[in-house]
């Protein structure tokens, strides 16, 4: 899987992850967002972009603290594509209490920083969203060769 990049400078990682997770672009995730009416970099807005595309979500947080790498092990997601917030390294972005969401297909992490090339065991992840496809969905049923 390609990881697609956001603009350097742009709070576009959500918009990125979307795209990553459902095989389609950011701008489609953009586009849809205005066309609804709904904040882009919203967890909202994302929740209906992957249902509208064929995909829910599972749902796992941790208020408060850092997940580590044993929490993840213990998850076992290993070979589920997840939504997975973090902390920013962006000074400025994290002083303002600001995340990044970076996108796990159950294999490797894609992170939409154009200068990020961080294994997981890097980052301070503060949640994640295991996605999984809607086998009924009409996204698979009008094409059922996708996957």
């Amino acid at each position: 899987m390609k990881t697609i990049k956001q603009v350097r400078g742009s709070k576009d990682c959500l918009a990125c992850v979307a795209a990553m997770a459902t095989d389609t672009t950011a701008n489609h995730y953009m586009w849809w967002c205005i066309e609804k009416g709904l904040d882009r970099s919203s967890d909202f807005a994302i929740i209906f972009y992957l249902y509208a595309n064929g995909y829910g979500i599972g749902i796992f947080a941790a208020p408060g603290e850092h997940l580590s790498i044993e929490d993840l092990r213990l998850l076992d997601i290993r070979h589920v594509p997840t939504y997975v917030v973090v902390e920013s390294s962006q000074a400025k972005i994290r002083a303002e209490g600001g995340t990044h969401a970076v996108y796990w297909d159950g294999e490797r992490i894609h992170d939409p920083n154009p200068d990020a090339d961080l294994a997981l065991s890097d980052y301070k992840i503060l949640g994640i969203t295991p996605i999984v496809r809607i086998e009924n969905h009409e996204r698979w049923k009008n094409n059922p060769e996708s996957s």
